[in-house]
This record gives structure tokens, C-alpha cells and sequence, in this order.
């Protein structure tokens, strides 16, 4: 994270922008670079890489959220080629517990932004999906009259 100086400032904002103490954004930059392979980026294919991922049921919708635009807040769709270390500790952000001391809206809404995280793109791809479909079956559906 550069000089002493240079990284506590930068700490410093990072802890601004995701609540993590200076501790947790030492602990995942660490996680970060050994994802990385000492790099400044991850890109999708280090993921492929990760034991503790290997065997989890919902591997691919973490895959998918990590580089999801919508919560790198880079974008309304798509996916991502790379992500740096802010982008990891934000997609971090989301993983982290529910805060004991909230009111129970904020607790209910902070457990649907935790869903909307996981699941958001699975919404556009249902959406998408069923466009395709019915533009495709209109489609279909002339060609098969023409060859009658």
C-alpha cells in the first residue's frame, strides 16, 4: 500500500468507505495479495484458484458478485475483468456481520442489500433470458411458417 505515510492515509480512507478497522484492511490486503499472486489486480481466473471456494454451493454467485459492476458501483450491468484492492474491500463490506446494535429496519434492510448483493445479477440474467426467448420465438416461429 506504498510508504508508512501514504498507506495510513490510505487506511484511513478505506476505513471511511467500509467500516473495516485498520487491523481487517491489514488482514485483507494480505488475503488480497495472496489471491492476487502479489499483484495489484485479481482477475477472474485467480478465483479459479481458491481451495476454500472449490466445493461451496453458491461458488459461482460469489464469483459473480465480486466482479459484478452493479456492486463494484462501476456500472448498471456486466461483469468486470479485474478488480483492485478498494474494489475487494468494498465486495468485502457486504460480507461482514449484521451490527447487533441496529434498530430491526436497519437490520432487514441491511439483510436484503446482503441478498440483492448476491443475487442481483441473477435478476438481469432472468430478465434477459426471457427476452431472448420470446424474441427468439418470434423469430423461430417465421422461420417455421416460411418453410411450410
Amino acid at each position: 500500500m506504498g510508504t508508512a505515510h501514504a498507506a495510513s492515509e490510505e487506511v484511513r480512507e478505506l476505513q471511511g468507505k467500509t467500516d473495516f478497522s485498520s487491523d481487517q484492511i491489514e488482514h485483507l490486503h494480505w488475503r488480497f495479495k495472496q489471491l492476487s499472486g502479489d499483484q495489484p489486480i485479481i482477475r477472474k481466473e485467480n478465483f479459479n484458484n481458491v481451495p476454500d471456494l472449490e466445493l461451496n454451493p453458491i461458488r459461482s454467485k460469489i464469483f459473480r458478485a465480486f466482479f459484478d459492476n452493479r456492486n463494484l458501483r462501476k456500472g448498471p450491468s456486466g461483469l468486470a475483468d479485474e478488480i483492485n484492492f478498494e474494489d475487494f474491500l468494498t465486495i468485502m463490506s457486504y460480507f461482514r456481520p449484521i451490527d447487533t446494535t441496529m434498530g430491526e429496519e436497519q437490520v432487514e434492510l441491511s439483510r436484503k442489500e446482503k441478498l440483492r448483493f448476491l443475487e442481483g445479477g441473477r435478476k438481469e440474467e432472468r430478465k434477459e433470458g426471457r427476452k431472448e426467448r420470446r424474441e427468439g420465438g418470434r423469430e423461430g416461429g417465421k422461420r417455421q411458417r416460411k418453410r411450410k
